[in-house]
Order: C-alpha cells, then structure tokens, then sequence
C-alpha cells in the first residue's frame, strides 16, 4: 500500500515522494516482505498495528541512494523476485520493508470519532477490509475493520449471505462504510453490498450488516454513488449480467 506526498501541493505533475506502509512488527513476527501475503512465513506474521509509511523514492521521485529498485520503473505485473524487468514499486516495496496484503482493491477516505483520518482499503483476497489510521506525518495503525470473523446482522434477522471477495468501498454522508463485493450472484445471494456498522467509530466495524443483493445471475457490483444533494439516494454500477454479457 503506498503513499504519495506531492513536491508541489495541488500540482501532479511536479511529482513527489513516494512511500510503502510497513507494520512495524511484521519484520520482527518472521515477515518476508519480497513473498506475497500468505506465502510461507508471512502466514503466521503481524500485519496489523502500529506502521510507518517508508520512503521508497526522494521528494523528486528517484530512486534512492543505494536502492536496487527503481519505484516508478515501467514494466510488466510478474513477480520481481523471477521477473527483473516487472514494474519498479513492488520491488522497491520489498527492499523498503513494506508489508505485503491480499490484492488491495479499492480505498476510501474517513474520519474516526478521535479526529484523525483513516483509510478503508479492501483486501480481496483476504476477504477482509483493513482500516488504517494516520496517526502521524510518518506513522499510521492498521486495524481489521470487517472480515468474515465480523459477526452479522446483529440485532436483526440472520442472513445466509457471506462476505466474498469484498472489493470496492462507498462512504455515505454520515461517514457510514458500504462494501461491495466481487464475486457474482448465486441463485438468492451473492453479489452482495454490506453496511459496516461502526457505532463507536473507532475503525473496527461491531456487524456486517447485509444492506443488499444484485441477484442478477453473471453480474458484479463495481461502484456505489450517493447523491450529491439526497444522502439517502445512491446509484450502483452493475457489470457484465449473464442476460447480456455486456
């Protein structure tokens, strides 16, 4: 997971410094930064936590002094450990220490209740949804926010549904987190959309709470919109349905 601080606030296209976020104890837990999330000894290592955001390029996008990766070195998406000429940030992550998670999907940004900033990200293939804390210029804690661990619909009828492959993220204007999964619809559930009850906002969600099912066989919800002006209103991208295939 990276980060960019801007040479030039507002400006793009001056650059900036780039970072990767390492969870202080994943090192010392037995992490290997260069495998990929469930990889061997990376199993059973620490990815949650206190973190910093590690530099990987100067404030000019370079590499720097001493590094073998260069971050923003074009190339293919193979794995830099059999592929030397793969695109530069995975490889300049793994030299830097960062941690590694499960196929980063979507982020969104929020508040918690102490004030700070915090980052939603979907881990798909983990099947979870981390939150991370700017806690500092430097320094973060990442937290599970929902998982399939999360207990559901609590307080409220059950659901057959679980959470699978949760993909894309929607923030309502109360600052409520929707979840939008990958996976296609089965006969009655799946390509499911969840509210993330998070009473205390502390970026640990208490239930999932099954808000909606597409039950179009084939399709994916890709993307939730609300309304500008009508906080109760939203819009939802669907994709490729079996109907049409489009």
């Amino acid at each position: 997971i990276y980060k960019t601080v801007l040479k030039t606030p507002g400006d793009y296209m001056a650059g900036g410094q780039s970072f990767v976020l390492a969870v202080d104890a994943f090192l010392p837990s037995g992490g290997n930064p260069a495998a990929n999330w469930n990889e061997g000894a990376n199993a059973g290592a620490t990815r949650l936590g206190a973190a910093r955001w590690v530099p990987i390029t100067d404030v000019d996008g370079t590499p720097l002094p001493g590094r073998t990766w260069d971050a923003l070195a074009e190339g293919p998406t193979a794995d830099p450990r059999t592929q030397p000429a793969t695109r530069g940030g995975r490889g300049a992550a793994n030299e830097a220490g960062g941690t590694p998670y499960g196929r980063p999907e979507d982020i969104a940004i929020g508040r918690l209740s102490n004030g700070h900033e915090v980052l939603y990200i979907t881990t798909t293939s983990e099947q979870a949804v981390i939150s991370v804390e700017i806690t500092g210029p430097d320094t973060a804690m990442v937290r599970q926010f929902a998982s399939r661990q999360t207990p559901m619909n609590v307080g409220f009828l059950p659901t057959t549904g679980t959470l699978d492959s949760p993909d894309n993220l929607a923030i309502d204007a109360l600052g409520n987190v929707y979840i939008v999964e990958d996976a296609p619809n089965s006969a009655d559930v799946g390509g499911d959309v969840w509210f993330a009850r998070d009473a205390d906002n502390d970026g640990v969600a208490e239930s999932l709470d099954h808000f909606m099912s597409i039950q179009v066989g084939g399709s994916e919800a890709t993307g939730m919109v609300f309304h500008p002006t009508d906080p109760t209103r939203f819009v939802m991208t669907v994709q490729h349905p079996s109907s049409t295939d489009l």
